[in-house]
Order: structure tokens, then sequence, then C-alpha cells
């Protein structure tokens, strides 16, 4: 008898050990999985009022067709395409043609735009007097990039969502469509709509569409405007597959991306900004092709553009109409639950939902305490180590990748990206599980799982009130996981006798805790596989912080699954953890499929017979090496390239070439009452260019700069060339740019003007198919000319 009770009890806790394992991680996948499976891609049978992303692809073939970036020849051939195929659905279209200027530091960033726009006439007959749903996307793409997924997937979606309202059921509200140019330049063509286009005052709601990688779910990741409850219930009402979350905004705040979205919301414009982020490798680069294209993304993109302009335009007057829609301006707090419902709640609640969870959490302490269910030095002490695993897993683990990313020169070739990113996502998760893992175990087997998920409970309860403080939207993240496990504590402790959980091994506590530990497993997983995404790698040590605290708040299922064999769990995801990591650490994953990228640019001054070469590249690939010869000469390049690197530019002297340098005529010189002296200059390309730059190379107080009609004043602080960049434009090569400065007194000024050509000259060897432009860098394989003048 007393021999079969403990086999008994061993059997037992080998059985919910492995059951609970299973909860655990296959949980966990299903989550990932049904973020990651959303939506699925509807084929060209498709009924003629729904989305059909295999319609959109051919759209997708002409825009995305080759490299487009603003003011090219090529970039005139997606707007001419835009044009015929809106006039074959026959809207109403035009072409906003204007230059904008924009701040860029002390910089300034200008551009001849060329934006598309058409309208889809509203059947209310007073739908001109009522607000109007804009839909927008960028047709331009970076200069060595087709641009499929940023922004060809938008601007396809766009087409064929116009293609859909038409077929569908007529709408209320007129339906606005801008198809914007140079956003890769500063939003330059989403900043001349809202600032300059008479349509822009209609403007009752922004749908805007970008990408940021070539796969994943479409985000609806920040709103624009005061208020943002209607535009997030309009998404939960109208929208099939929804996925939103209110810390997607905060942490978009903290990276260097903006979208047009950002324009808009300058104006007083509200909206919604979409885009999807998987397949981070391809962003901006030469492999961002059709074929790479994740067709369930761009039908996640059609989707809410369909659903959301059908709810937010309406049917006509008797129904609903947008002002009425959008008119309760109040804020909301929301995240979505995959494959459950989207939870939306008001941000006013964040606060008092934070304080009665602190409150609850030290009652519930009290009665623990007072039960004998804990010990306050026990729970204490873990409140304090859980802390420290978290930081002890990130510190590892950013040291981790600091190594890695010393040992694999991919991601310097790539920025901090590489075509091994799944498996360095899933080496860097078991690391994370391997590490914090394997600690919880040992801090659980210490002084009890009950106390260490107490003392993780005031962590997190800790970490909800501040996140309520500092970054509202985040808060939600420690909440509801938090609330799960409080509760179950406490029904637990309800149960009838001492329930002991870390000596029983009754189902009933088991079961009930891995009930309340589902917020958790609902909620974290699918956003650290977006935080993987969003952040990259090099964010490692955070989402390991993430990771060690959500296992601490597991700790009493976790202390299941390692009461048998406490040490498997830390050794299989380590073992597991090096099988992933190792291998792609050791060895380049380049390859003509997935190119290296590279930068190498052809510098000359005609005036001066003077040629060379230049890269910001680390030595190590031999085409560029081939061009720079031993370790060449380093130069901050300041007056050829508008944006220098610290480390500087490897450079060489290179054949003198037939290339022109641009043209510096002076048009006026001239002094007012006043006293401003003003000089009036024209800058002209004499081939066809991407991008001409002014640069100011001697001492001048310069108080305001006009370029073809657009002032911008520096008011109180003027612009001091030293020499310094004073203006990079882009826009259609063909045209002269006008330029006046306007100086405080009157002084002699050295400008000069470099043009930027994409392509090098035949003098360069050609380029390895197993290599490709850099990303990052517009001069990349082009050609750079300047011309000096003084005035």
């Amino acid at each position: 008898m007393n021999d079969r009770e403990p086999r008994a009890k061993d059997v037992q806790g080998w059985i919910q050990g492995i059951l609970t394992l299973i909860l655990l991680v296959g949980f966990s996948l299903w989550v990932i999985n049904a973020q990651r499976a959303l939506v699925s891609p509807v084929g060209p049978e498709a009924a003629p009022g729904e989305f059909s992303a295999l319609r959109a692809q051919e759209h997708l073939r002409s825009v995305a067709a080759e490299p487009h970036p603003i003011g090219t020849t090529a970039s005139q051939a997606v707007r001419d395409y835009l044009v015929a195929e809106l006039e074959k659905e026959g809207l109403e279209t035009e072409v906003q043609k204007t230059t904008v200027l924009r701040p860029r530091g002390r910089r300034l960033v200008g551009a001849t735009v060329e934006n598309v726009l058409a309208r889809l006439p509203g059947s209310s007959p007073v739908a001109s007097d009522h607000p109007a749903v804009l839909l927008a996307s960028h047709y331009d793409s970076v200069p060595w990039s087709p641009g499929a997924s940023d922004d060809g997937s938008g601007v396809s979606a766009m087409l064929e969502t116009l293609r859909a309202l038409k077929a569908g059921p007529p709408l209320g509200h007129d339906v606005l469509f801008l198809f914007s140019d140079g956003e890769e330049v500063g939003l330059l063509g989403a900043h001349a709509f809202a600032e300059q286009h008479r349509w822009a005052s209609r403007v009752g709601v922004v749908l805007n569409l970008d990408a940021r990688g070539s796969s994943g779910p479409s985000i609806m990741f920040r709103t624009s405007g005061e208020g943002n409850g209607q535009l997030i219930r309009a998404l939960k009402e109208a929208v099939p597959h929804p996925l939103a979350m209110s810390l997607t905004a905060e942490v978009f705040r903290f990276l260097p991306n903006n979208t047009d979205l950002a324009a808009f919301e300058q104006v007083g414009m509200v909206g919604m900004d979409f885009a999807f982020i998987g397949g981070h490798e391809r962003y901006h680069s030469g492999r961002d092709l059709g074929a790479n294209l994740s067709a369930s993304s761009l039908q996640h993109h059609g989707e809410y553009l369909l659903h959301l302009t059908r709810y937010l335009a309406g049917p006509g007057p008797e129904e609903m109409s947008l002002e009425q829609r959008l008119a309760k301006a109040d804020e909301v707090l929301y995240f979505t639950l995959q494959g459950g419902p989207m939870v939306i709640y008001p941000a006013s609640w964040g606060m008092p939902l934070a304080i009665a969870v602190a409150v609850l959490a030290l009652g519930l302490l009290g009665w623990g305490l007072k039960g004998g269910h804990l010990r306050l030095k026990a729970v204490l002490g873990s409140a304090l180590t859980v802390l420290v695993i978290a930081a002890v897993t990130a510190i590892l683990s950013q040291g981790i990748w600091q190594q890695i990313f010393r040992l694999d020169t991919d991601f310097s070739w790539m920025a901090g990206t590489s075509y091994e990113t799944a498996s360095y996502r899933l080496g860097f998760s078991w690391l994370f599980v391997g590490i914090a893992g394997g600690l919880v175990i040992l801090l659980t087997r210490g002084v009890g799982a009950v106390n260490v998920t107490m003392g993780a409970l005031l962590v997190w309860v800790s970490l909800a009130v501040a996140a309520t403080i500092l970054a509202p939207g985040a808060s939600y993240l420690f909440l509801f996981p938090a609330i799960g496990v409080l509760l179950a504590l406490a029904v637990i402790w309800m149960l009838p006798g001492r329930s002991h959980f870390d000596e029983a091994h009754s189902w009933l506590p088991l079961v009930i805790i891995c009930l309340g530990s589902l917020p958790l497993l609902w909620i974290f997983p699918p956003v650290l596989d977006l935080l993987f995404d969003g952040l990259g790698l090099s964010a490692a040590g955070v989402i390991g912080v993430l990771v060690a605290l959500s296992l601490s708040l597991l700790a009493m299922p976790v202390s299941v699954v390692a009461r048998r064999l406490p040490a498997l769990i830390p050794v299989v995801a380590l073992v597991a953890a090096g099988v992933f990591l190792i291998p792609p650490a050791q060895q380049s994953s380049f390859s003509i499929e997935n190119p290296r990228p590279t930068s190498l640019f052809y510098g000359i001054e005609p005036e001066k017979r003077r040629a060379f070469w230049a890269s910001g590249d680390v030595p190590g690939d031999p085409w560029v090496d081939s061009h720079l010869p031993g370790e060449g000469e380093t130069s901050l390049l300041e007056t050829f390239v508008p944006w220098s690197l610290k480390r500087g530019y490897r450079t060489a002297e290179a054949p003198l070439t037939a290339v022109e340098g641009p043209q510096l005529d002076l048009v006026e010189r001239s002094t007012n009452e006043q006293g401003t002296y003003f000089i009036r200059v024209q800058a002209r390309s004499l081939r066809e260019t991407a991008m001409m730059s002014l640069v100011v190379e001697s001492l001048a107080h310069i108080q305001a700069v006009t370029v073809n009609g657009q002032r911008w004043d520096y008011g109180s602080d003027p612009f001091l060339g030293q020499p310094g960049y004073l203006l990079s434009f882009y826009g259609p090569w063909e045209d002269p740019v006008e330029v006046t400065l306007e100086l405080t007194d009157r002084q002699p000024v050295e400008l000069s003007v470099v043009d930027l050509s994409l392509g090098l000259p035949p003098e360069a060897a050609p380029r390895p198919p197993e290599t490709m432009p850099q990303m990052h860098r517009w001069w990349s394989d082009g050609t750079l000319a300047k011309t000096t003048a003084f005035f």
C-alpha cells in the first residue's frame, strides 16, 4: 500500500508535467500561428464586390516592375499608369504637380512632387458638402528597390479596392484616392497635399497603407488626432480580421521611421496607419520584388481598405453619417486576442484598474500570509530575484547578440538584419527560455512556486501602474495577465482544506492556475513575435526581459513541468539555442538569391578634373575593394554627400569620364529697403538626376530660402554656411530649380551644386550577381557631379 502510493504520485506527476508542457507550448504556438495566418489570399474568381489579392497583383506587376524613385523616368511611368487606371474607372483624376519644402534639422529638403489624385463621388446629393474618406499610399520607391511591398502593396490594394467599391453598393460620402509622391525623401507628397490641395479641407478620415517588410499580418499600428475611440470601434465593427494594439503606437514613438500619416496629422486630419513588418531583410532592397511579397499581407491590406471604406463612407444620408461615426472623441486602449475578440476599453479606466489590481494584489498577499500559503520573506525575496533574473537574461542575451554580430559579418552589410533571421529568432527564443527558465526553476525549488508567483505578481502590478503613467498604451500588457493569475490564486486558496500547490498533486489547483495563465499566454507570445519583427535582433535584451517576466509569472505551471526533471527545460532549450544560433553565425548567407548589399559611388568635379571612387562599407567585398585598393583614403565628403558617415568614406582616385556637371547660374542680386540682400540662382542638371543638393561653401548668414516659390524662414536663428548642406532637392530632372537666398547683409557667397544620377560610369567593373546596391544609401551605385561658383 505504501509503495504503490509514491509510484502512483510519480506517474501522476509525469502526466501533469507533460500535459502542462503541451498546454504552455501548444497554446503559445497556436496564438502566434493564428496571428501570422490571420487571412488567406482570395483568387481572381472572387465576387466582383470582394477584394482579391491575386487581382491586385496584376497592378503590382506594372507598379513594381523596376525601381522608381521620385523624379525619374520610371516614376513618371508609374504615374501615367495610375492616371490611366483611374480614368479607366471613370473617376475625376488629376496630377498635383507642385514644389514643397520641409526642414530636416538645419538642412532643407524639397521636391517637385507629382501626386496622383482621384475622387469617387458619393451617391448622396449633398455628398460634396460632407467630409470624405481619404485612401492614401505612396507610389515612389527608393533608388534600387522595385518597391513591391513599400509601397506597391498599398498602391495595388487601393486600385483593387476602387474596383470592388464600384462593383458594390453605392456609398453616401465621397471617397478620395491619393497616390503620393516623395514619401521616401521626407513625406513630401503628403505634405504637399495636406498643405496645398483644395481637397485637403474635405478629408474626414484617412486610411494610410505602408509596409516595412514583405510578409506578415497587416497591423493597424497607430491612429492620429485626439480621441481614437470611434476609429478603433469602426475597426472592430467593420473589419473581419483586425489586428491592432495600443502597444504599437507606444513602440512606434521610439522608431526612426515615419509615414505619410504624420503629414496629415500636422494639419489636423484623423486617420489610421496600416503596415506589415515581416521579412524586414527585404525592406528597401533590390529583393523587394513582387514574387517576394506575401499575397496574404496584400489581402489583409485590402480587407482593411474595403470594409472600412464601406463602413465609414456609409450607404446614404438616412444612415449614420461619417461625421456621426467619428463624433465621439474619447480615448481608448485596445488589443486583439488571436482567434478571439478585439478588446476595447476607455483609457480613463487605466489608472483605476491598475490601482484596483494593486489593492487586490496586496489583499491577496495578506490573505496568503494569514492562511499560511505564503512566507513574507520568500515573497519579497522572490520579487527582487525576479528582477535579477530579468536583468541577467537581458545582459546575457544582449551580450550573445553582440558576439554574434561580430562573428556574423552579414549583419554589418545588412544594417543589423540578416537573411537568416528566422533561424536567429528561433535561437534567441530558446536562449531566453533556457536562461530565464532555468533560473526560475532554481528559484521555485528554493522558496516554492507559490511564493515565486506572488513575488512575480508584485513586479507585474508595479509595472502595470508604471506603464499606465508613462506609456498607457502598453499598460494592458501587464494588467490582464496579472489579473488572471491573481484570480487563479484566490480561487485555489478558496478550495476546501489546505491547498499547498508545491506539495499537492491535486488536479484542480493545476487546472485553475493554467486557466489563470491563459491571458498571459494569449497576449504575450504574439506581441513578442511582433517585437522581433519591429525592433529586430538588436532588441534581444528587451525581449529577453519580457520572456523572463512571463516565465516568472508562470512559475507554478513551470514548476509542475520541472517537478521530475528540473534540468530538462534549461538544458534542452540551451542546446536548441546553440543549434539555431551557431551555424548561421559561422558562415555567410549571401548568394545570388540572397545578395550582399554593398555601396560604391563615383564622384567627379569636372572643373577641377578630379574624380574618385568612394564607399561607406568596411573592407571585405571583392568588387568594392577592387575599386579601392589597399586601405584607401578616408574622407567625410561633407560637400559631396548630404549625410556623412561618422567613420567617413573610403576613397580612391578614379579615371575622369565624360560626365557633365550641373549648371549653377546667377539670375539676380538685389537689396531691399530693409537691407536684406538677395541672391537668386538657378541650378540645372544636364542628365537624368535623382537628387540635386545645394552646398554653402563659405561663411554666410542666411535668414530665409525660397525654392521654386516656396519660402522657408529661419527666423532669429539664421543658417550659417561653414561649409554646410543647405538644400537637397528631388523632382523631374528636366526642370531647373530656382533658389533665392536672403542674407542679413551684402556679402560674397560661394555655392556648390551636386547632382546625383543613378548608375555608375562604364569604367566601373560590372557588379557581381551575388551583390546588390546598399538599400539605405541613396547614392549607392550612383554618380555624383559637383559644380562650384562664387557670387
